[in-house]
């Protein structure tokens, strides 16, 4: 309940001679200032509907009947009947018209004398609010926060319907979610050994989904922000993409691991969901890390050349246990790897023969106790390899902080700054050599010298590194706190229950549609409250916060309750419940074949380049190998790697892979969104048909990668034997859904809904009250129509429509009926069988 503190806001309401008056604004600056000379359009109206987000699919349809949408809207009338009187209604209009201000003149996109001409009117932000007269003054409390959606103009009525939403910017925003899944060892290993992947929380793709449309739950994406890991849930990257090629691990190199000490992933960060503390081994075993591509190519002046400058940014929030000085640097200590380690890679990790070495780039390191270590280093491949080091050896009062770098680069120097909150703290220079970076030298198109290692194994969350070339780049004020509007968040997310296996498919995809999807799957709620904040509530919080509201509830009594209607039934009982897990993996294969031999044409002296669509594919194997095609036992023992032969255009008989070859190569480039790959290739000397055998007739070529494996569905049931005895078998089946997954999820889900059908909670529908603007969705109110048929229930709001005109002001309520005392009994064995009567 808004200002529920408030006493004179609440005598007021009580009050039988209530005054409430509307208060419509609109945003015509689009600035959020609300100050443009017709912004208050309060005066106009003659009809206002708020239908608030109503609760939904929290329980099965089958339990709960009730239908509505899980957003707000607002249907608002400006001009027409105003006072009830036809005469003075028609003079009142006429009057307007008289002083140009009339609504449908106003609203007019042709009106050239409307102060909004030119305006553009669809899509501008408006508010609306109601005012109460109490006794310490008027006090105004926000209804409904959104966009103006359409809008009609009835020129004989001389009037405007307006029609607003709370979601047009998550309706609007399409996103599309990361190709992930356990890899195929893990999923085949039966029990959890060390280092295990573990699954992930569906938190993170609700967060995800958020962040893609503009309203995260954390800090905000920069933009010039080349990586981003949330940590909210998972450890998968949000900016940037997987498939490294690395000795065939071409998987994103994800190991979502933990020690056997730890028993949960996760633990409540700063802004949701962080990495627990993961005490690792000096031999690394149960280390929790990922390797991905940053979605862009950092790349910094190199020295004694003239380039200009370039900057790299890290940011990230980190847990310090506050903890005494370590004396050891990341290069000398030794308990093992339980700190943040997160690096950039400028070069690539193997030399010009295709040997491992270490590449050149920036680290950053924390430590438990939140010291912290920044460091440039250059390819252990060159001559007189130089390293850049700055430390912060002051450990962190014990609680979460954020920590920044930038690092700036010209072609001879490199600089360092830090921030801890915002504010610059002094780090020791261990080394800074005077000069510029030096690359290793390029292995040429099949370079990666974009990769980002990160290894969260303290408490660990929302970390992102920026690049930017010639422009300033730093620390922005504010930028590790979540956006607001209002002062308010633009969405609070409670984390779930569910563990995914898998990341569906979903690409392109209204972010709405996609909240709703797992929102459904583990009957949470998806809705928005007066401020036009997203909240994501999954079932066990819906419940878990009524027991500490009852104290609290408002009472609507006879005087109060005008009317409303109750919906009982059988068909809402259950006492045991049938439902699935879908569970899928990564699997190596070959995820894609040339259709034909003479399919890819490669010119010589020229690249060629081709875009190939993929379906469900999770990463690529990137390493290019050339091979001799006649191979025995090539054709039925092909290998899962990436490889090709090619054969000259003007004598296919030719094998061009037959040393010394003529210098053709080529390569994979993955596209960011997993959807699709690039296969550039490169004739050399002579024109060649790439992926050929010798002749031209068949094929010769491969891409290897990880994809989807087939659905696995197991079915489970779950029991109340107690209600099963003594009412007799009542099973609710529902359908396979493909974002409920793992046993854990089935048995966490199930054992809650269980309890709830079984006990079902009936609806109070068409509750209609004197207008009360501190109501929200949630809130618990306790009925004493000791006149009526109810005695004393308590009831959760779960649905409200206020409404506003010539008949005052009115709110109408949905309630779901609590199981608190006066609650409802079901077959009772005085009144029989489906048949409901109220508790004392």
């Amino acid at each position: 309940m808004q200002l529920a503190t408030n006493t004179d806001l609440a005598a007021a309401v009580a009050a039988p001679d209530v005054l409430v008056e509307d208060l419509l604004e609109f945003d015509w600056n689009r600035d959020g200032a609300y100050s443009h000379a017709w912004s208050d359009l309060s005066f106009l109206a003659t009809s206002i509907t708020d239908t608030a987000a109503t609760i939904v699919s929290d329980l099965p349809e089958q339990v709960n009947t009730l239908t509505g949408a899980s957003s707000a809207e607002l249907q608002v009338t400006l001009g027409g009947a105003k006072f009830g009187d036809p005469d003075v209604d028609a003079a009142w209009n006429a009057y307007l018209a008289e002083q140009g201000i009339a609504a449908h003149q106003l609203f007019s996109p042709w009106w050239t004398a409307s102060p909004l001409f030119e305006v553009e009117i669809t899509g501008v932000p408006m508010r609306y609010s109601r005012t109460i007269a109490t006794a310490a003054g008027d006090i105004t409390v926000r209804q409904f926060t959104g966009w103006l959606r359409d809008f009609t103009i009835d020129r004989t009525n001389m009037q405007v319907k307006i029609n607003a939403s709370d979601i047009v910017d998550l309706q609007g925003r399409s996103i599309t979610l990361p190709l992930w899944a356990l890899s195929q060892d893990i999923y085949n290993a039966q029990v959890a050994v060390e280092p295990t992947a573990r699954p992930i929380s569906a938190t993170w793709v609700v967060e995800e989904a958020l962040r893609q449309a503009g309203r995260p739950s954390g800090p905000a994406t920069a933009p010039n922000a080349i990586a981003y890991v949330s940590c909210n849930g998972a450890i998968l990257p949000s900016f940037g993409y997987g498939s490294c090629a690395d000795s065939g691990e071409y998987a994103n190199d994800y190991e979502q691991a933990l020690s056997t000490l730890v028993p949960s992933l996760w633990e409540d960060g700063k802004y949701g969901l962080a990495t627990v503390y993961n005490p690792v081994p000096a031999t690394g075993a149960g280390l929790s890390r990922i390797r991905f591509r940053a979605n862009a190519v950092a790349l910094v002046p190199t020295a004694t050349t003239s380039q200009g400058p370039a900057t790299i940014t890290v940011g990230v929030w980190v847990e310090s246990n506050g903890e005494a000085v370590i004396t050891a640097t990341p290069e000398t200590y030794s308990t093992g790897w339980d700190y943040l380690v997160a690096a950039l890679q400028l070069d690539d990790d193997y030399d010009t023969a295709g040997n491992h070495i270490v590449a050149g780039g920036v680290s950053f390191h924390v430590f438990r106790n939140g010291q912290f270590y920044v460091r440039v280093k250059e390819s252990t491949n060159l001559s007189g390899t130089r390293s850049w080091m700055w430390d912060y050896r002051t450990p962190l009062p014990a609680g979460w902080h954020y920590i920044h770098t930038t690092v700036r680069f010209t072609n001879s120097s490199i600089t360092a700054q830090s921030r801890v909150d915002g504010a610059v703290v002094a780090t020791t220079s261990s080394t800074v050599p005077a000069a510029g970076f030096r690359y290793a030298a390029s292995v040429g198109i099949n370079a990666v010298s974009n990769v980002v290692l990160f290894y969260p194994n303290i408490p660990t969350q929302h970390f992102q590194i920026c690049h930017a070339q010639g422009t300033a780049l730093d620390y922005v004020p504010g930028q590790e706190h979540p956006p607001t509007r209002d002062g308010r968040p633009l969405s609070v997310v409670t984390p779930t229950l569910s563990e995914l296996s898998w990341i569906p498919d979903r690409y392109d995809k209204p972010a709405w549609d996609v909240l709703k999807e797992v929102a459904a799957s583990e009957f949470g709620a998806l809705y928005t409250d007066e401020y036009g904040t997203v909240h994501y509530s999954p079932h066990y919080e819906l419940r878990n916060t009524v027991p500490a509201d009852v104290a609290n509830a408002r009472v609507i009594d006879d005087d109060d309750l005008l009317d409303f209607v109750v919906m009982p039934s059988v068909d809402q009982y259950r006492n045991a419940l049938s439902l699935s897990g879908t569970m899928r993996h990564q699997v190596v294969d070959i995820v894609y074949r040339p259709q034909d031999a003479k399919q890819f044409y490669t010119p010589n002296y020229f690249t060629a380049g081709n875009e190939i669509a993929l379906s469900e594919v999770v990463a690529l194997d990137t390493k290019p190998r050339q091979i001799v095609a006649d191979i025995p036992g090539y054709t039925t023992d092909r290998p899962l790697q990436t490889e090709a032969s090619a054969v000259y255009k003007f004598d296919p008989s030719i094998d061009a892979s037959v040393n010394p070859h003529d210098g053709w190569w080529y390569t994979v480039r993955p596209r960011a969104d997993q959807r699709s790959f690039d296969l550039i290739r490169y004739g050399g000397t002579f024109e060649i048909y790439w992926g050929a055998y010798k002749g031209a007739t068949r094929v010769s070529g491969q891409i290897a990668g990880r994809r989807y494996s087939e659905r696995s569905v197991t079915r489970v049931e779950l029991r109340n034997e107690a209600e099963i005895a003594a009412k007799g078998y009542r099973v609710l089946t529902l359908p396979d859904n493909d974002w409920r997954q793992t046993a854990e999820t089935i048995s966490a889900i199930g054992q809650v809904l269980l309890d709830d059908i079984a006990t079902p909670a009936p609806l109070i529908d068409g509750i209609r009250v004197t207008a009360d603007p501190r109501l929200q969705l949630r809130d618990i109110l306790k009925l004493t129509s000791d006149e009526g048929i109810t005695g004393t229930i308590y009831g959760q709001v779960i649905g409200i429509r206020r409404e506003s005109g010539a008949g005052g002001a009115v709110d109408t309520l949905t309630l779901r009926v609590l199981g608190q005392p006066g609650a409802a009994v079901w077959d009772d064995p005085d009144s029989g069988w489906d048949v409901g009567r109220w508790a004392a």
